[in-house]
């Protein structure tokens, strides 16, 4: 419970400074932020490989907690400007079962891997991999930055 805790209130938290800094948030640009949270998140679990007590691991959960909302928040804005508005609907509903799904595909392969492996072995290859899926994303959105333009407001009419 302390470290679902830990990880609602530092989402909670993050949330509230990206909207402080909306401006500086749109300036950097959700793909580049939602790409930069996709690395920071995957390498965010390697640390829990270390963890020896309740409060390392409470600390490590902040840390890892202030890059999820890195990841929902952008591609929250993304999906809302990418697809048509009679689609939201559908696109959300698809993206949340999704996230379900794979949440409990992982937690079931992350049992059968701890068994076998250890569990601070399975943190440490799920977060180089992660983190890897992250560096993907990101080479992808600099090597394709006019597609994601797109995904940037419109300069305001005057």
């Amino acid at each position: 419970a302390l470290i679902e805790f830990i990880f609602a209130a530092v989402m909670l938290a993050v949330s509230f400074l990206m909207n402080v800094y909306s401006k500086q948030v749109q300036q950097i640009g959700y793909p580049k932020i939602w790409a930069f949270g996709l690395v920071l998140d995957g390498f965010s679990y390697c640390p829990y490989y270390f963890v020896s007590s309740v409060p390392m691991l409470a600390a490590f959960a902040v840390l890892h907690a202030s890059f999820i909302i890195l990841i929902i928040i952008p591609r929250t804005t993304l999906i809302q400007r990418l697809a048509a508005k009679a689609e939201l609907g559908n696109v959300f509903s698809l993206l949340n079962v999704a996230v379900s799904g794979m949440t409990a595909i992982s937690v079931a392969l992350t049992g059968w891997a701890s068994e076998r492996f250890g569990i601070r072995e399975v943190f440490m290859v799920l977060g180089v991999l992660s983190g890897a899926t992250g560096i993907w994303a990101w080479i992808a959105l600099v090597s394709n930055a006019r597609a994601f333009a797109a995904t940037e407001p419109a300069a305001p009419e005057v």
